[in-house]
């Protein structure tokens, strides 16, 4: 059964009736199977056992009562998931059918596989007759949570041999064909489709699978990212970021199934698009999960704490690069896995008990802080499983006569007669080393490595403690000869620090960049670390801190400033990561106390008796927010004293302010609390907030 069941990517793929279906799509380099590779102590591994971890713990009876309610079978004391999942909108079951099942290839952990069975046998005792299968009668999201579904079965099928998952995945598809709505004006992220319906297709050999991907090609975005028209225009001002992102996985196995340079052309176009136009230096991208022109990127990144969706967005990126990596042969690829890696889902934190994840990450340019968003078992919490399961495939490729060196990540892989290890502290060391065990003769073959985008110079090379000078080729670096028993390699790879543009077309706001790390700043007090941006040599007039890998003071300076990765931030530690002057006058995050109902991502409540503090040291205030027609009012205390009260209803939405000026100079405290009274044409009592800043 091992044999059968191998990694779809690697594009040797067997139908349920033996037969075998030959993509038609070319490949350069193939992936290796999970079972291949295994991580080595390192923050990557210990993330990927504390999310395994995290979800084995998951009672299955929780995860399937809303199905056996549905079915009016008995639900054995199960508690509500709550959040999405309950609410049955952009849920995440198929998602973490996927996630264990690539957990058990990875880690070989039978817990995993058990628990993948357990699920499904539950899951396809409660599918209707006609073929519904939804947690409830009225899902919110049906071509979204159809597309995770299909995935996960695909998924338990390929990675731990589950027959049922087949049968089941061609009864839900029999109901989506006759199903889902062909609107799409109204369907949720119909264009991520094709991609397992094409996995489907290859595994099956089913034609319907065929067939009813080419219904949700994205043909209209897909060539407008190639050139052929405006990606943005009068009917097309902004896109949801990461779906419009993921869709390119779908374009990707168009390519595999029918062999059409256009899809080929497509994924190289929508690499550089998003590269280009729309990342920032984290390898993040869509403010407020909008893909927009860059003059709003810019504009959207003061306003919000909602900078970048990590977990979807970081498991779209894996997968859009894996198939590039595959078909091209380029190592460029591997530099968006890196930051992702660095930057993205791998500078996120645990989740919390109750289902709550880490949905956005905070680039403010005033302040920011991890945490993870109010809402339980939001779709990002059945991404953050794929996506660790899939940390030890974007490590390592091969092709007929080369192993390729992606990611430089603490790890094993077996290669025919070869074990290749690597070990080292990277990124916060610049070294990496290698050895190659090898089994019987010595053989020969190249080891290629990835030639990172961020490098001051070239990198060096030693075998054995020996300078060796090695080839470039499609961004690898190679090295090709006959490997021995034990050979050592080194590769030292040069970082320095550089300001990098947050927006491209835009000066500010910049982040700080050590190769490939992003560098957040901690101030210390309420002050913005004007010192630290007003470096135009920063490595010159940085001070390392013992026992702290790349950590770093500002020297000559009578700041607090500390600057380390943004990856060894912990939750609700401050930090500022996008530098721009222009928000010196925000009050920090740090120095701001909600209490009561607030919706945190999108700064409203409607509790009466809500109240934000806010601490600052200056001669004026100001809150900013939004005027509208259900808004309510609120009173203000400043250091104790009753102050006039705020409203900010209007008729109409309009920019808001509360004002206070002339405050004697020092240190202030100051509460604004809803209140329960409101203006008589208001619709409602909500109090909103954009920013928050003394004006002196």
């Amino acid at each position: 059964m091992k044999n059968v069941f191998v990694l779809i990517l690697s594009f040797c793929v067997f139908s349920a009736f033996g037969q075998g279906l030959k993509p038609k799509g070319k490949t350069v380099l193939s992936t290796f199977d999970y079972r291949d590779v295994q991580l080595l102590d390192s923050k990557w591994k210990q993330q990927q056992d504390e999310t395994k971890n995290y979800y084995l713990r998951i009672p299955n009876d929780d995860l399937l009562k809303g199905f056996r309610l549905r079915a009016g079978k008995p639900t054995h004391g199960a508690i509500d998931m709550g959040g999405w999942y309950t609410l049955d909108i952009w849920m995440p079951f198929g998602q973490i059918l996927s996630g264990l099942s690539r957990m058990y290839a990875t880690t070989g952990d039978v817990a995993c596989k058990e628990k993948v069975t357990a699920l499904i046998n539950g899951w396809g005792e409660c599918i209707d007759s006609n073929g519904y299968f939804f947690f409830t009668k009225d899902n919110k999201s049906q071509h979204y949570t159809y597309e995770k579904t299909l995935c996960g079965l695909i998924d338990a099928y390929q990675y731990t041999g589950n027959k049922d998952a087949l049968k089941y995945m061609s009864i839900i598809t029999d109901w989506g064909i006759k199903n889902l709505s062909r609107d799409k004006k109204w369907a949720g992220e119909w264009y991520t489709l094709p991609e397992n319906l094409y996995k489907a297709y290859l595994i099956t050999g089913d034609k319907k699978y065929y067939n009813f991907a080419n219904e949700w090609e994205y043909t209209d975005f897909w060539s407008r990212v190639r050139g052929e028209k405006s990606v943005f225009d009068t009917a097309h001002k902004a896109y949801h970021a990461y779906s419009h992102l993921n869709t390119f996985s779908s374009a990707s196995m168009a390519y595999m199934i029918k062999g059409d340079d256009v899809y080929k052309q497509t994924i190289k176009a929508a690499y550089a698009f998003f590269r280009d136009k729309e990342c920032y230096p984290t390898g993040g991208f869509g403010p407020n999960e909008m893909l927009t022109p860059q003059a709003e990127i810019k504009n959207a990144f003061y306003g919000t704490d909602r900078t970048f969706e990590t977990q979807c967005g970081s498991w779209a990126v894996f997968k859009l690069c894996k198939y590039l990596s595959t078909i091209t042969g380029d190592g460029q690829y591997g530099d968006w896995v890196e930051k992702m890696m660095v930057n993205g889902i791998g500078a996120s934190i645990p989740m919390s008990a109750d289902g709550r994840v880490m949905y956005y990450s905070d680039y403010n340019p005033r302040e920011g802080f991890k945490k993870n968003v109010e809402d339980p078992w939001s779709c990002c919490t059945g991404t953050r499983i794929q996506a660790m399961a899939d940390f030890p495939q974007l490590i390592y490729y091969h092709s007929g006569n080369g192993l390729y060196v992606s990611q430089f990540i603490p790890s094993v892989v077996k290669w025919n007669n070869i074990k290749f290890s690597q070990t080292s502290q990277f990124p916060a060391a610049n070294t990496v080393d290698f050895r190659v065990d090898v089994t019987g003769k010595p053989s020969g073959f190249s080891l290629n490595f990835r030639k990172a985008s961020w490098l001051s110079g070239n990198a060096t090379f030693t075998i054995n403690g020996n300078p060796v000078t090695a080839g470039l080729k499609d961004n690898w670096y190679t090295i090709n000869r006959v490997w021995h028993q034990g050979d050592k390699i080194t590769i030292t790879m040069p970082m320095d620090f550089s300001f990098k543009r947050v927006v491209a077309d835009f000066e500010y706001p910049k982040m700080l960049v050590y190769g490939p790390i992003v560098m957040g700043v901690r101030a210390g007090d309420d002050s913005y670390p004007m010192a630290l941006l007003d470096n135009a040599q920063p490595l010159k007039n940085f001070i390392p801190v013992a026992g702290e890998p790349a950590t770093w003071h500002l020297a000559n300076s009578n700041s607090n400033l500390l600057i380390r990765p943004f990856y060894d931030y912990e939750e609700r530690e401050p930090y500022v990561i996008s530098l721009d002057s222009s928000v010196k006058r925000q009050i920090g995050s740090h120095n701001i106390t909600l209490a009561g109902n607030w919706h945190l991502f999108y700064k409203f409540t409607s509790d009466t008796g809500a109240t934000i503090t806010a601490k600052f040291r200056g001669t004026g205030f100001r809150l900013t927010g939004t005027s509208n027609p259900d808004a309510g009012k609120f009173s203000v205390m400043l250091d104790g004293k009753q102050m006039a009260d705020g409203d900010e209803y209007a008729a109409a939405h309009a920019p808001y302010a509360y004002t206070l000026s002339g405050l004697k100079p020092g240190e202030h405290t100051i509460t604004l609390t809803t209140l329960a009274d409101r203006n008589k044409n208001s619709k409602g009592n909500i109090v909103n907030y954009g920013t928050i800043e003394k004006t002196d």
